[in-house]
């Protein structure tokens, strides 16, 4: 039983429930310079309200974690918890209201509400999928401590856009096109990767001249641009190539295409082979159309829920662009490439605001996708950020 001269006089008291599960949470312990040790109890004897418990952990951790799944439960005031009686509970050393109580094991419990059940459980973290490449490092600058109840995970853009496909993923930095062809999408952020003229990161390099073109080598990671290169060269030289897998890690030696279709990182290194043309996708399509081009945006699937996230997402984005120079130190270290390249490319070649002249980009990339057959029709309604489109 825990002494009477370490818990408030005013906690209530009832009887444990018959069922007992133990969740084991750690909790490091930190004693102030004025604070004595107490003796931790060895058995809980004492029962404490939810609310008194919620309030506790609620000042110490922000609603973080195995509060924020306690919090999520929504247990009303007064709602009573009994934790198992050969628990330990130990809470951090902080006044409560005005003695300090050691803790560091908090068991959790199974808590009874009316003739219901449930077991108090970590809620499952929202899945976030971010670009591998380093387009991608301002917009998530910081974002994992902004979502803290969020994984971020990594792949390429076609792969991310399969995991929301087949929900492994809640929201993820996905392709132009692979949003217009799913039906159920939404956007959940205005923070985007957009260029207005060259962008360096994807490529259309040709071993004949673009008009003679039959067949075109399509890099595995990417979804829009290979539609943007099939747009173009239609609109240029009326051109419908027979398109080739171009995998990831394979080198521009290993394909006998007429044409290779390269996008990330690796279209940003020099070529070890000599092509008759080259062309900059995201320049050409500024000089044919005059807009701005949206290579990826934010999405999840209708009904997922990503309250406080969009705040989070765009919070990522405005601190990334403000600190582009430690961004580029940062990428550059971990990519084995220059400084002042990494700079230049996220300051001078991306944007990553989604604004009106954007979208007006992206209604006309959706309409030629359209016309060649590349992209379903009646989606363009979903180009408003954080619509919802029926089902």
């Amino acid at each position: 039983m825990c002494p009477q001269s370490e818990v408030p006089d005013t906690l209530p008291t009832i009887e444990p429930q018959p069922y007992q599960v133990r969740q084991r949470v750690a909790v490091p312990t930190r004693l102030g310079p004025d604070e004595k040790r107490p003796r931790s109890p060895q058995r809980f004897g004492d029962r404490l309200s939810a609310q008194v418990i919620l309030d506790l952990l609620k000042s110490r951790y922000g609603g973080r974690g195995f509060v924020g799944s306690l919090l999520g439960l929504g247990y009303p005031p007064g709602q009573k918890i009994a934790l198992c009686r050969s628990s330990v509970l130990r809470f951090p050393y902080q006044r409560f209201p005005s003695r300090a109580i050691q803790s560091k094991i908090l068991d959790s419990q199974v808590i009874r509400r009316g003739r219901h059940e449930e077991i108090m459980s970590h809620r499952r973290r929202r899945r976030i999928g971010a670009v591998t490449y380093l387009n991608t490092e301002p917009l998530v600058y910081g974002l994992a401590e902004r979502a803290v109840d969020c994984e971020l995970e990594f792949d390429v853009p076609s792969r991310l856009a399969a995991r929301l496909e087949d929900r492994s993923l809640d929201v993820a930095l996905i392709p132009t096109a692979s949003f217009f062809r799913g039906i159920d999408y939404q956007m959940v952020s205005d923070a985007c990767i957009a260029c207005r003229g060259p962008v360096w990161s994807v490529k259309l390099l040709s071993r004949v001249p673009c008009a003679e073109i039959r067949t075109l080598a399509v890099d595995e990671g990417s979804a829009t641009s290979v539609v943007l290169a099939q747009i173009l060269l239609h609109r240029r030289h009326g051109v419908r190539p027979i398109l080739e897998p171009f995998p990831l890690g394979t080198e521009l030696t290993d394909t006998t295409a007429d044409a290779v279709v390269m996008i990330g990182d690796r279209a940003m290194s020099e070529s070890p082979v000599e092509f008759v043309e080259v062309w900059d996708l995201g320049d050409v399509w500024f000089r044919w159309s005059e807009l701005p081009f949206v290579f990826a945006i934010w999405a999840a699937r209708n009904g997922t829920s990503s309250d406080g996230l969009d705040a989070a997402l765009t919070s990522a984005r405005d601190r990334g662009v403000q600190h582009l120079d430690a961004v580029a130190q940062a990428a550059a270290l971990r990519r084995g490439l220059l400084v002042a390249d990494c700079y230049r490319y996220l300051a001078h070649h991306l944007h990553f605001r989604l604004g009106d002249q954007e979208r007006k980009g992206m209604s006309l990339f959706y309409r030629e996708a359209v016309r060649l057959g590349l992209a379903p029709t009646g989606q363009e309604q979903r180009l408003e950020y954080g619509c919802e489109v029926a089902q």
